[in-house]
């Protein structure tokens, strides 16, 4: 369908990854490709792009004689160009030069290329290359339209863009940039740069804002360190973290000499790690309020867990879950605080990171009595929240794919505070957790920070593959999870009035 909306005489190029496809050395899953690709007089696209680091180049070669001889025109982008040394550079494209390969990018991919490292890298090209040159610039540093001059003047045939530098990240070389430069820098009166004003500023400025790509302090960072842009993006998801917390995990991966590609390990140490790098540190365990153990006990096990979470439906039915608090008497765990909730006895907020500790401060230090919290350090200057307040600690690790939770502390498979909230809540052995603002995330409420969808997307992904994973453990059985207000996630669901 989407084939025959395509107006004529448009070329259409398609990208593959060319990992999916190469199993061992020069071996590759033919079988996979000719289930992408059939004949080329049989299909509109025209160009097919593998993306390859240098690892796999064999066998991309491989694949290229493959859809070749299926009659397309064949690009390969070799990713990680910033970090490859110049021997390197020569052997890949020489050894892409004796295969079919029409087109050879070289992919800024971490966005951490200079004009002057992006010329020399198309001298080595071109001395053992001998078809068309590209680039593909990213902007993390800025230098997307600098280095794609550069790629030009030393001898790049294409180059990509898109507009409002549509991409992962940082994003990459904007079109109505690169049209501009070259109508009034370079004079080419054949261009007419106007046209495209009208989409850039309307449809494409919405999109940005709904998806949320554009450089950043992180994404600088991520490009000198030589790191895989999914770390900051993964640490910029969903406001989690202060700008400062997103900048030491970044320097602690550098530090550990992470590699260039991600590795959700890697990331777990480094959001440990950033504790080390706190201005004014203070340990948890020396707070004046610090008392061992959890603040909910084996024998509350008869009782019913009310577990409230960060959604919007805790502030539309803040009344009826009051009431449910005074009416059945649960254990309540609150994830960080909410205004709008009374606090009883038998009720502690959990936090697991800086950023919503100082934001919701006051609240606990005006109306809360219990804080467990899920990080071993904290700023100094926030401790006074928790005067007066029975502080206890909850260690909370990341590790993601894992689920297990115990009275000392638990392993969760992304930083989330609704996950620690429920492992901590497991350790009374409730018959039923009972859940309020669980909602999903999926468009923002009056006075919320505004979310990306992509973001969205990727934090509700979160949660479903959390709650897969508590199922499946031996933490959860016989336990009984309701959500008391609507939700988007497979959770039984109740409607708290009918408790009332």
């Amino acid at each position: 369908l989407i084939a025959d909306c395509l107006p004529d005489g448009l070329r259409v190029a398609v990208m593959i990854d060319g990992k999916d496809f190469v199993q061992k050395g020069k071996e590759i899953a033919e079988d996979r490709l000719l289930d992408l690709f059939a004949p080329k007089p049989e299909s509109r696209v025209d160009i097919v792009r593998i993306t390859a680091t240098e690892a796999i180049v064999p066998g991309v070669a491989e694949i290229a004689r493959v859809l070749r001889h299926l009659g397309y025109t064949v690009s390969v982008n070799l990713m990680q160009a910033s970090v490859l040394t110049d021997t390197a550079i020569g052997a890949v494209a020489g050894a892409l030069d004796d295969s079919p390969v029409d087109i050879l990018y070289i992919a800024d991919s971490f966005g951490g290329l200079t004009p002057s490292r992006t010329s020399r890298l198309f001298e080595l090209h071109m001395k053992n290359f001998s078809r068309d040159l590209g680039f593909h610039g990213h902007d993390n540093l800025g230098l997307a339209l600098a280095n794609s001059i550069a790629a030009v003047d030393s001898g790049a045939t294409l180059v990509d863009c898109s507009l409002l530098g549509m991409g992962r990240g940082a994003g990459n070389l904007r079109t109505e940039q690169l049209l501009l430069y070259l109508r009034f820098q370079l004079q080419r009166t054949d261009l007419d740069v106007v046209p495209l004003f009208e989409i850039v500023s309307t449809d494409f400025a919405e999109l940005q804002d709904r998806y949320g790509w554009g450089a950043s302090l992180p994404y600088m960072l991520s490009a000198v360190y030589d790191l895989h842009p999914t770390y900051a993006q993964k640490l910029l998801q969903g406001g989690r973290y202060s700008s400062m917390e997103v900048i030491r995990t970044l320097e602690a991966l550098h530090r550990k000499g992470a590699g260039t590609g991600f590795r959700p390990e890697e990331l777990a140490l480094a959001l440990q790690d950033r504790f080390a790098e706190l201005a004014s540190p203070c340990r948890v365990v020396d707070l004046p309020g610090y008392c061992s153990g959890l603040p909910i006990g084996q024998a509350a096990a008869a009782r019913p867990v009310l577990l409230l979470a960060s959604g919007p439906s805790i502030r539309r039915h803040a009344a009826a879950i009051n009431d449910f608090i005074r009416r059945r008497n649960p254990i309540v765990i609150e994830c960080n605080a909410h205004e709008t909730i009374d606090a009883g006895p038998d009720h502690c907020c959990i936090f697991t990171n800086h950023q919503r500790l100082e934001q919701f401060g006051p609240i606990v230090s005006r109306a809360r009595g219990k804080v467990v919290l899920g990080m071993p350090v904290i700023e100094r200057p926030i401790t006074g929240y928790l005067d007066g307040k029975a502080v206890h600690a909850y260690p909370c690790t990341v590790r993601e794919g894992a689920f297990e939770a115990n009275s000392e502390g638990c392993l969760i498979p992304h930083d989330v505070v609704t996950m620690a909230a429920l492992a901590l809540a497991l350790q009374t052995n409730p018959k039923t957790v009972f859940l309020c603002g669980v909602d999903g995330y999926s468009t923002a409420e009056p006075g919320e920070d505004a979310l990306s969808l992509t973001e969205r997307m990727m934090m509700n992904r979160e949660m479903e593959d959390f709650l897969r994973l508590a199922r499946s453990s031996s933490g959860l059985a016989g336990t009984k999870l309701i959500s008391l207000t609507p939700t988007v996630f497979d959770i039984d669901t109740e409607s708290i009035y009918a408790y009332l």
